[in-house]
């Protein structure tokens, strides 16, 4: 909101509303946005949470053991192939 200041000619000069008045009215803005939006968010229930949280720590230990695995086969097999080519 951009008041007249003083009319020069046809031209008048407006004076803009400073740079920390700016700032405030943006971040007014940003958490009124926000408010709106975490009215649209739709939270899972107690239930969903325990289920994803028991599939995560599952995937986490299948899959750190199946790398470990991969990892120790990998590793023996890198270390007969070296001991051939020495021999």
């Amino acid at each position: 909101m951009a008041k007249v200041v003083e009319e020069t000619g046809e031209r008048a000069r407006v004076a803009s509303p400073s740079l920390i008045v700016r700032k405030a009215q943006a971040v007014k803005q940003f958490y009124r946005d926000v408010k709106l939006e975490m009215k649209r968010v739709t939270w899972p229930t107690r239930e969903e949470v325990y289920q994803t949280t028991v599939v995560t720590i599952l995937a986490v230990f299948f899959f750190g053991y199946f790398l470990w695995g991969a990892n120790w086969v990998l590793a023996r097999l890198v270390q007969h192939i070296l001991a051939f080519l020495s021999s």
